[in-house]
């Protein structure tokens, strides 16, 4: 059962990210006409093929409402009520503040700027939303519908395919210089986004050869707080059965241990490499995987 803090802390954290988003739609994409992907690239289009039957073309909030619809049913099915929950509550933010938001370009026409600004602000957002396990609607839920088919497609992978195709449409209805500066966009909001959602987990896994293992492994233990492991090992060279102590620390710890390592013993042979994930004891909890 989560707490009422887990809770709260979830649904601050998708209302600040809904907001930015909004902001970045309605003072960078839509004034700019930039089609950078997702369903208000979409909706950024089809205001502009319906400026002849609605003055200003269909709003933003509108079509955002329409096309969403469609989706939190098959979510719901798929995906299971508080999935639905949350996302419904992003989207009707997100929605909300599309409509109230006024267009506005604070950085005027200048198109490089403008577009860094917008897709910094939209990757944080998104990743916000992201980390909470819920989606603003639009192809964020039909990237995550898609991952329960593909488990092992990374989400922002998945978003970026299906907003190169959105960009081509953009590109059909504003011209290509437009759809150049939305590959540039996504390339950057992709980024971010992603990073946001590993960050959270990121790790370096800790292999170690040493004459002096049980000192390197008590100050790990003791010092660090962290879990040690040994692994059996035989040299292929002299055919020399050793002991390798594993371990797995954040980026902090493994400038400590490296400088501890190097005073108890320079003749150690040290291996760090990159983790993604990591669960469990002094990490982040079982059940908390997000996408």
């Amino acid at each position: 059962m989560r707490s009422k803090k887990e809770i709260i802390i979830d649904y601050a954290l998708i209302t600040l990210g809904s907001a930015m988003i909004a902001l970045a739609t309605n003072w960078v994409f839509s004034p700019l006409n930039i089609v950078s992907g997702g369903f208000t690239g979409l909706e950024i289009v089809i205001k502009e093929w319906t400026r002849g039957l609605v003055s200003g073309g269909v709003p933003l909030w509108a079509s955002n409402v329409v096309l969403n619809l469609p989706l939190f049913i098959v979510a719901y099915i798929l995906r299971g009520k508080e999935f639905v929950g949350k996302t419904l509550y992003a989207t009707i933010i997100f929605t909300v503040f599309l409509g109230i938001i006024p267009e506005w370009l604070p950085l005027g026409h200048d198109m490089v700027l403008s577009i860094l600004y917008g897709s910094v602000v939209s990757g944080i957002g998104i990743g916000l939303v992201f980390i909470r396990y819920a989606t603003t609607g639009g192809t964020d839920m039909l990237g995550a519908l898609i991952q329960v088919y593909k488990k092992h497609w990374h989400m922002t992978t998945i978003m970026a395919v299906l907003d190169i195709l959105i960009v081509i449409l953009g590109a059909i209805t504003f011209g290509l210089s437009n759809a150049l500066y939305a590959i540039i966009s996504i390339v950057i909001v992709t980024f971010i986004a992603g990073r946001i959602q590993e960050g959270v987990k990121f790790a370096k896994s800790v292999y170690i050869i040493s004459e002096k293992l049980d000192e390197i492994a008590k100050f790990i233990d003791q010092d660090l707080d962290r879990g040690v492991t040994f692994i059996k090992v035989e040299g292929y060279y002299n055919d020399d059965d050793k002991m390798m102590l594993y371990t797995v620390l954040n980026q902090k710890e493994l400038g400590k241990l490296k400088h501890q390592v190097s005073l108890i013993d320079k003749e150690s042979f040290v291996i760090v490499g990159d983790v993604r994930e990591v669960f469990g004891n002094g990490w982040l909890k079982h059940g908390k995987q997000l996408y």
